[in-house]
């Protein structure tokens, strides 16, 4: 079970799983969310940041009732980026900047400002 806030950490419970799925619920801006799960085979995690914090929960997976406003929907980072089935190389918290690192080469980083958390997406070659 993951349950813990960090400043800096490495989450290694992740490492080398292959992702099922990255959902995000949207922020007010572009590139922007309020938080984000991940989905393995029979498993979820929450992941947010907040006041330079990552915090991870296992729970029980995304809920459109409780995550999302009428007429909204999730931003799917795993279709976005071509990340299903991608195993997760690397998952770290550090200076502020939460980075998961995928074996296709593609790095999502996550960097909360005061009031949201703000994505990009970059892949090496």
């Amino acid at each position: 079970m993951i349950s813990r806030p960090h400043t800096e950490t490495e989450i290694a419970e992740i490492i080398g799983k292959p992702v099922q799925t990255i959902l995000a619920v949207p922020g007010s801006t572009p590139h922007s969310l309020s938080y984000f799960y991940i989905g393995f085979e029979g498993t979820y995690v929450r992941v947010f940041l907040d006041a330079g914090l990552l915090f991870v929960d296992d729970c029980a997976g995304p809920d459109k009732d409780e995550d999302l406003e009428p007429d909204s929907d999730y931003l799917d980072l795993t279709l976005m980026y071509k990340l299903t089935a991608q195993n997760i190389t690397k998952a770290f918290l550090k200076n502020h900047v939460f980075r998961l690192l995928f074996e296709s080469g593609t790095e999502l980083r996550f960097k909360n400002n005061k009031t949201e958390t703000i994505f990009q997406a970059s892949r090496k070659s």
